[in-house]
């Protein structure tokens, strides 16, 4: 984006600054071009980021722990079929786990098998009934109405290394089964609005 410069990112919290061009007072943060999530964004327990070189490199590499390398990208999904897809390398026993976190159940996963080299791997998995987040709105005169969450269940995809295997994940994707991409919901069109200093 043009006029913007990162000043400052640890532990998963960037600062940018932005100088606003005249007659600007928006700014919409969209999804990934490509309906992807970037794995350096995602980072798990057992994941740290890596933003050296091309961008197009950045990725989420294990940190010597047992656990998940890659985690925390959320979609919004109604009823349907769908399917993952995970550009990884490295070597290790790496699973490929999709998680309704709306529900807390294990939806699908696959085991991947070790490479140097970067490859995708992933899977087709069912969402069959959505269920209705609940929110919490306070309590007796410290009520608030809250918007409504988007419709459909939070699906999570998550990379899981079980032992000291070393992964790098590249990008996380979700796509409809006839093709189509869906966007993660964390980054579905967040609108922030500018006001400039007097």
């Amino acid at each position: 984006m043009p006029n913007v410069k990162l000043v400052a990112a640890s532990t998963g919290v960037s600062a940018f600054v932005w100088n606003v061009p005249t007659g600007a007072h928006q700014i919409v943060l969209t999804g990934a071009a490509q309906g992807g999530v970037p794995g350096w964004v995602i980072p798990g327990s057992a994941g740290t980021p890596v933003r050296t070189g091309a961008v197009g490199l950045w990725h989420a590499r294990t940190n010597g722990a047992t656990g998940y390398v890659a985690s925390g990208d959320y979609w919004s999904l109604l009823r349907g079929a769908f399917h993952t897809a995970v550009n990884l390398a490295g070597r290790g026993p790496a699973q490929i786990q999709v998680w309704d976190n709306t529900t807390g159940k294990l939806l699908a996963q696959r085991k991947v098998a070790s490479g140097s080299s970067r490859r995708t791997g992933g899977f087709s998995f069912r969402i069959n009934r959505v269920r209705t987040q609940r929110l919490y709105t306070g309590w007796g005169i410290w009520r608030t109405q809250m918007q409504p969450p988007p419709a459909g269940d939070v699906v999570g995809v998550r990379v899981w290394l079980p032992d000291d295997g070393s992964l790098s994940i590249y990008q996380v994707a979700i796509t409809r089964s006839y093709g189509t991409r869906v966007n993660p919901e964390a980054a579905a069109g967040v609108g922030i609005h500018l006001q400039k200093p007097r």
